[in-house]
């Protein structure tokens, strides 16, 4: 598949899309609908990670066709991790992001999946240990 999803961690905090050339916008809706499913799946607050590492180029369409999935995020998304990005999707996401500033998403651009895992993993853990002290 073109674009896949799927748990990066055993703790179900981390969804992973990788994106490989070619792919369309079927690819892409198809994969956010198994997204949807994955993240219906459990209790926990999920980081996203968006692996572009594969890929430097978007289809046509891209702020339409995004935009319509960043009006409406699942409500256990929270940080957004996009990894090896273009400048041009940089741009795209960062347009996104400013379009859509009420969706409670934090994203973030890193140059690699160990950055994205890492902060990741930094957020979910931090996130825990507070709720463990304030209860």
């Amino acid at each position: 598949m073109a674009v896949g999803v799927t748990w990066d961690n055993e703790q179900h905090t981390i969804l992973l899309y990788t994106f490989t050339d070619p792919w369309n916008w079927d690819d892409y809706d198809e994969a956010v609908r198994h997204a949807y499913a994955l993240l219906e799946s459990t209790p926990n607050r999920v980081a996203t990670i968006i692996d572009f590492s594969c890929t430097q180029t978007l289809p046509r369409g891209a702020i339409k066709h995004m935009s319509i999935v960043a009006q409406q995020p699942h409500p256990k998304q929270s940080m957004m991790l996009i990894v090896g990005a273009s400048p041009f999707i940089q741009a795209i996401s960062n347009i996104l992001a400013s379009a859509y500033p009420g969706h409670g998403r934090v994203v973030h651009h890193v140059k690699t999946l160990a950055q994205a895992r890492a902060l990741a993993g930094k957020r979910f853990w931090m996130r825990g240990f507070l709720r463990h002290i304030y209860g």
